[in-house]
């Protein structure tokens, strides 16, 4: 009976050891944005990652009354944005072009053409100050046609302004979506499926 015991204690270790290493490589694809006004005043900081390239995402509503941004990546070298590469106008969803992104070391994201069901775990990642990821590990709780938006899904708790922007990935660290804020005010926000947005070229 203990050395079942001990089996079963072993594989479990093992699978939250595995976890907590795909937890920490993803970690490393989210980066810190911050939008200044044109006299270098901050403005506003928030959440980006890196998928599938070397291009960032972020949420458009950002760069709102910005003169210039940069992100910070969490080896904590600093890489202006220098160009908006894409755009959602439906979600919001922006694809930026950093500089000098060749020596940074980073994780990109890799995504899933499908969401998990209703009642799996997920994980939200958000940037909090410099070489600083938060996560929050929540339930999915209703998946729904949102006007606009096509499938997205709600989670077991209220999604902070902070968590706007950021990766949402399942069990085995892949994106599955992003946070889309609603109701800034009042922490209300949805999660929308990467699969399903569609980002074009600015004209």
């Amino acid at each position: 009976m203990s050395r079942q015991i001990n089996l079963i204690l072993g594989v479990v270790s093992c699978i939250l050891l595995c976890y907590s290493n795909v937890t920490a490589q993803a970690e490393k694809s989210v980066f810190l944005i911050q939008v200044f006004k044109s006299d270098s005043t901050l403005l506003r900081d928030g959440t980006g990652f890196f998928m599938d390239g070397n291009h960032g995402y972020t949420y458009a509503f950002i760069f709102r009354n910005g003169a210039f941004a940069r992100a910070i990546t969490q080896d904590s070298s600093v890489h202006n944005v220098v160009k908006i590469n894409g755009f959602d106008p439906a979600t919001g969803l922006t694809r930026i072009e950093l500089d000098n992104m060749l020596s940074a070391k980073i994780s990109k994201l890799s995504s899933v053409d499908r969401t998990s069901e209703e009642g799996a775990t997920i994980k939200i990642l958000y940037a909090k100050g410099v070489r600083s990821v938060k996560s929050q590990t929540l339930k999915i709780t209703k998946k729904d046609e949102f006007i606009g938006y096509g499938e997205a899904f709600q989670v077991s708790s209220k999604l902070g302004p902070e968590t706007s922007g950021g990766p949402v990935l399942n069990a085995a660290g892949n994106a599955e979506g992003f946070v889309l804020p609603l109701n800034e005010s009042n922490n209300q926000g949805i999660v929308i499926n990467l699969s399903l947005i569609h980002i074009s070229e600015p004209t």
